[in-house]
């Protein structure tokens, strides 16, 4: 298992993993416990399958029947949650060995390429993902380009550290409606007088794992999306993406002991905020594209303001 790369400044530790491009650990300069679900031992990372802290991709989140068209010809993707494609399929991004290019004492570049057909998709995919501490702020920039034209959506997939004191703020108004496998139906339903509204700070209902609408388009500027207030911190998410995944961990494993750096993980221990474009988005001509053209860069970047 590759060694973890520790970032730190006065207000903030973290640790990355290569295996993912993977967030182990976030802390608090002052707290032993880490603000995101993980483990200090990285061999436990080739046995769990929940994407905890890694980034996630090339094409994040539900694709239907794990087939989609590009320039008209049709790609099959791994099919590996029914007939449905989740998180482009068990050898994803989440399970590729980044390769690291570049360290200081604040920050890390980690890339990572995907050869034409990897993944079901066309092209040779190079992606990067570089983070840094400022302050207490942790930064994610993204990118990716590819010689042919492609799919593209990644994800990072921290579960930040909850319990039953926690509330959640999203910027919403809107969510997209769900069909019983979890795809989008095409529809926009708002969030008045429903459990989706987030707009003022609320618990976070078991029942989440649903997409919220933050734009209707890509956009060019990080804007304030999400803030999660616990008692012993508080968490800002600022991101340039369309839409914000919010998934409660119903399914997380139980898994306890040392190793899970101060948080037993439990269903409902953590909950996942994802800045991403929507998921099938290509079975909804109406939904922001993950189209990226041949020779053009995709980028994404979200930014984690902390509060203790």
């Amino acid at each position: 298992m590759h060694s973890v790369i520790s970032l730190e400044n006065s207000n903030l530790k973290a640790n990355i993993l290569p295996m993912g491009a993977t967030l182990t650990g976030l802390w608090n300069v002052n707290d032993l416990r880490s603000l995101v679900l993980g483990f200090d031992d990285t061999d436990t990372y080739s046995h769990t399958d929940f994407y905890a802290g890694a980034i996630v991709g090339p094409v994040a989140n539900r694709l239907s029947n794990g087939r989609v068209v590009i320039d008209g010809n049709e790609y099959q993707l791994p099919q590996n949650e029914g007939v449905n494609t989740l998180h482009s399929g068990p050898d994803g991004l989440h399970r590729r060995i980044w390769n690291v290019e570049t360290v200081t004492q604040t920050s890390v570049t980690l890339s990572c390429t995907l050869a034409n057909g990897e993944c079901g998709l066309p092209g040779v995919r190079v992606i990067t993902a570089h983070y840094s501490l400022t302050g207490r702020v942790l930064q994610l920039h993204m990118t990716a380009t590819s010689d042919r034209t492609t799919l593209m959506n990644l994800v990072h997939h921290p579960y930040w550290a909850m319990d039953d004191k926690a509330r959640l703020q999203v910027t919403s108004s809107q969510v997209l409606e769900v069909e019983s496998s979890n795809l989008p139906t095409g529809k926009l339903d708002g969030v008045e007088g429903t459990l989706f509204d987030l707009r003022n700070p609320s618990p976070v209902h078991k029942s989440l794992d649903h997409c919220f609408v933050l734009s209707t388009q890509r956009r060019d500027t990080v804007e304030f999306a999400a803030e999660l207030t616990m008692p012993h911190y508080k968490l800002q998410i600022k991101t340039d993406a369309p839409g914000l995944q919010v998934y409660a961990g119903a399914w997380l494993p139980k898994i306890t002991g040392e190793q899970t750096q101060g948080w037993p993980i439990a269903p409902y221990s953590g909950v996942a905020l994802e800045p991403q474009f929507w998921p099938d988005a290509p079975a909804h001509s109406h939904f922001p594209t993950i189209l990226l053209p041949n020779q053009h860069q995709w980028e994404q970047m979200t930014q984690y303001v902390l509060e203790f």
